[in-house]
């Protein structure tokens, strides 16, 4: 069971000083994330190494910023779908979708898509319905957004012509085998 898991790569960002330091100035501190841990009915936390040397973890991912010069600050409501469904976590980064341009439906939102989380051995992961990964965007507003699978749309240029259907997406609400 991983509690705490690698990052598929590490990635430099911004941490808002709010977030580390008992004396904030209002500015953002140039950090590589490199880790995320999870606990059952909090919110992935985000472990970083700060330019000074430094490490922080268990940080909200509204905390961190992917660009210097970031929008608004988000909430962490706004920035996570959901909590943690577990303690036993993992990371994935496909090579083909990460990277890509990533719509955050029901929002005017785009990113690049960097990596999915995938909490597993729980009751929701377990249940075909529930299981979806949640994707980490970096957001062209410069914030870090957590969605899930079926809240977003990829494009990729050479294939993807946009839009999905009106009526959406079918949830797998199969557990498929192949053996009786």
């Amino acid at each position: 069971m991983a509690h705490n898991v690698d990052l598929p790569e590490h990635r430099y960002v911004w941490v808002r000083d709010e977030f580390i330091y008992n004396e904030p100035a209002g500015s953002l501190v140039p950090a590589v994330w490199f880790g995320v841990s999870s606990t059952p009915g909090r919110a992935m936390g985000c472990h970083v190494l700060l330019e000074g040397g430094a490490t922080v973890i268990d940080l909200p991912l509204h905390a961190l910023c992917c660009d210097e010069s970031p929008g608004n600050p988000i909430g962490i409501q706004e920035s996570m779908a959901w909590d943690s469904f577990g303690w036993d976590i993992e990371t994935y980064q496909p090579q083909y979708l990460s990277g890509l341009t990533a719509h955050m439906i029901g929002s005017n939102m785009n990113g690049e898509a960097w990596f999915a989380v995938d909490w597993k051995n729980n009751g929701w992961s377990n249940y075909p319905e529930q299981h979806k990964w949640l994707w980490i965007v970096a957001g062209d507003d410069g914030n870090l957004w957590a969605r899930p699978q079926n809240d977003i749309v990829f494009w990729e240029e050479s294939f993807t012509e946009g839009g999905i259907p009106d009526g959406g997406i079918k949830r797998q609400r199969t557990a498929w085998k192949a053996e009786r």
